[in-house]
């Protein structure tokens, strides 16, 4: 019978389950856990005990002291004759023997009806004169106010001076003439070394602490929870109740059965500071308190770890000889053989299937083995005929896009064959800069020019798209725009824009509107009369930019493209021409190309400023200068659009004209390669 590795790994956690789960029970029930928990009851009611007790002495002998202190007949002498100067001679001698006593060293009175304080130490020259009237608006003196209401003939106040910088457990002991409240007498123990002495066990797990009957913190290892001036009458502002989650009710019963039998200690569970803790409660009746012992068994120190010490040795050698033992089978039974097995598979992750795969036991290993020794034969024969498939379509998809290239390229030397970049050249010469950057290899802007013996006719068309469709387009523009000149002429801008939204529309029909398809374009014409010192301009969602002196002003055209679903109102706008002014027409690839930090549009506003500072320099430099400008601000983003920038002058009237009307068919092959030379030297000339 073969026992599969599931079996193997079953009996062997099984094994390790129950012996440690064994070893746990028996050391966390048996011993940890009643031990703890009887030693931590215990330990909370003795340490009660033991601080009540330690409190109790002390207070109770500066308890006394203060009492006699009150009930001193030179007292009573002195504050029935306040003006007498040997009673109160008198009872400031006494007093100062009262101060030597004290464990403080330091005693004070307060007339409550002259509201006079009197206080002597050992820090301050002795004085016999009252040190300060109280106020009861000063909430330093509330502790007088407060105990003067009170009922009680004395009571203990944690109290905080601002001027001494001190915080001390005062014992206001009340003096009494005829049954009135004439003055309180008393002393003060220093918070630290109360806190040292009666509070701070320094036991880890274990808070002590005292309240007052009312619950209010009196002294606490935190010394920002004391309940301040608490104990004169005031209401308490840090409470055990405000410490607890839950349990206040159980709690006050605790508090309320130890008033009710100061010599016993109660005990209570709780959440303490989102603990649960054991807290034992006893009342001291002589000094209205509550001694309070919190104990957290999880964290106290309960257990002497001499006495574990042997079990747990004991439990530790023997876990750790168990988990030798499950080491060294599951190295053997599992570990060895899926080493081999991973060992054979990163060998086919290197692309050799020449692996020689671990003969291994009659197991699921075994069966693992032997099934990635017959995935790997498929897989190589897959392989070999994945790769012969992937060369031959490698080699059909490298014959069509070579093809598609050529096709591409032949577009884009079709596309500069129609661009009179010649007539340009030779009707302005050195006055036209022209920067010309299409965003692929063929583009959708063109631009136009037509001259004849009274004028030239100079412009841009942006056609809607970009890449192959935006080129197709340009062709259908380039014809319609050489047709409408010939038929309305030359000398209105505003005709001819308006016969080409004609022929477009009759060209494309309702195609652009079934497909989806944009066909709309921008135009702008500028014609300029050799005999006239004027220039006709009219543009279709385009503007001319005319800049003299470093000023630029905008001639704007229609605001509705060519082909949309309106008709464009177009219309000739005659401007006068400067000596030495310049005019630029853009089309809009140029002003919405994003940049800069945010990512806006290169914008109107920038390309007018920038034509202001160009003003200066050449037209084929400032070509040059506006291609560096939208390069730098550019950055990292993508050009969005084709870019066509003309920057031209006034022509002067030619002498000789060899070409009055162009046409694509009048293009020789000299022309052609000049222009494309010219589309890769940086789009300017």
């Amino acid at each position: 019978m073969r026992l599969g590795l599931r079996w193997k790994s079953a009996l062997a956690v099984a094994l390790s389950a129950t012996l440690v789960l064994g070893l746990s029970a028996i050391i966390a029930a048996q011993v940890v856990r009643s031990v703890q928990e009887n030693l931590g009851e215990a330990f909370a009611r003795n340490a009660t005990q033991f601080n009540k007790q330690r409190l109790l002495t002390p207070v109770a002998r500066e308890l006394a002291l203060s009492q006699r202190l009150a009930d001193s007949q030179l007292l009573h002498l002195w504050l029935t004759n306040p003006s007498d100067a040997r009673a109160r001679q008198l009872f400031f001698r006494e007093a100062q023997g009262y101060r030597l006593a004290f464990s403080d060293r330091s005693y004070f009175v307060a007339d409550i009806a002259r509201r006079s304080y009197y206080f002597n130490d050992p820090k301050t020259p002795f004085s016999d004169k009252a040190r300060q009237v109280l106020d009861p608006k000063n909430p330093a003196d509330a502790w007088f106010f407060g105990s003067v209401k009170n009922t009680e003939n004395y009571n203990l106040n944690v109290d905080f001076n601002p001027k001494r910088r001190e915080t001390k457990v005062w014992i206001n002991v009340m003096h009494r003439e005829n049954g009135h409240k004439s003055a309180i007498a008393g002393t003060g123990l220093d918070l630290t070394q109360f806190l040292k002495t009666f509070v701070s066990g320094g036991e880890r797990g274990v808070t002590p602490m005292i309240l007052g009957e009312s619950g209010a913190i009196q002294a606490h290892p935190d010394a920002k929870l004391i309940a301040l001036n608490s104990g004169s009458g005031q209401k308490a502002t840090s409470t055990i109740f405000g410490l607890l989650e839950g349990s206040k009710t159980t709690v006050q019963r605790a508090l309320d059965a130890a008033k009710a039998t100061p010599d016993s200690v109660q005990l209570v569970g709780a959440t303490l500071a989102g603990k649960p803790q054991l807290l034992a409660v006893s009342y001291v009746p002589e000094l209205r308190w509550h001694v309070v012992t919190a104990v957290d068994l999880n964290a106290a120190q309960l257990l002497d770890s001499r006495t574990l010490a042997l079990p747990l040795i004991l439990g530790g050698a023997t876990l750790a000889a168990l988990l030798v033992l499950v080491a060294i089978a599951v190295n053997r039974v599992v570990v060895s053989p899926l080493l081999r097995l991973t060992k054979s598979v990163r060998q086919i992750e290197t692309g050799s299937y020449n692996v020689e795969w671990p003969r291994v036991a009659n197991d699921e290993i075994g069966d693992l083995s032997r099934a990635f020794e017959t995935m790997t034969t498929q897989i190589r024969t897959h392989t070999d005929q994945l790769e012969s498939l992937v060369d031959q379509r490698t080699s059909a998809l490298r014959e069509a896009n070579q093809h598609i290239h050529d096709s591409i390229q032949y577009a884009s030397l079709i596309q500069s064959a129609i661009l009179p970049q010649r007539e340009l050249a030779e009707a302005f010469g050195a006055d036209l800069g022209l920067l010309w950057l299409p965003r692929d290899v063929v583009g959708g802007d063109l631009y136009l020019f037509r001259a004849d013996e009274c004028g030239c006719l100079i412009g841009l068309v942006d056609c809607a798209g970009h890449g192959v469709a935006g080129a197709f387009m340009t062709m259908i523009a380039h014809a319609a725009f050489q047709s409408a000149v010939d038929e309305v002429g030359m000398k209105s801008p505003a005709a001819i824009i308006t016969r080409l939204d004609e022929k477009v529309r009759v060209t494309l029909g309702d195609t652009g509107k079934q497909s989806g398809v944009a066909t709309n374009m921008d135009a702008a014409l500028v014609y300029f009369e050799y005999e006239s010192q004027n220039l006709i301009f009219c543009g279709a969602h385009l503007n001319l930019f005319c800049c003299e002196n470093g000023t630029v002003t905008q001639v704007k055209g229609a605001r509705t493209s060519l082909g949309g679903r309106k008709i464009p109102d177009l219309r000739d706008l005659k401007h006068p021409v400067a000596a030495g002014e310049v005019f630029y027409l853009s089309t809009d690839g140029y002003l919405d190309q994003a940049g800069g930090e945010k990512g806006f549009s290169f914008g109107t506003t920038r390309f007018a400023d920038m034509i202001a500072r160009c003003a200066m320099l050449p037209l084929d430099a400032q070509s040059h200068a506006f291609a560096d400008e939208l390069h730098t601000y550019r950055g990292q983003h993508r050009q969005r659009d084709d870019i066509g920038v003309l920057a031209f002058t006034r022509p002067a009237k030619p002498a000789v004209r060899s070409l009055l009307n162009h046409d694509a068919s009048t293009l020789n092959p000299t022309a052609i390669t000049g222009l494309s030379t010219s589309v890769t030297s940086h789009g300017s000339f």
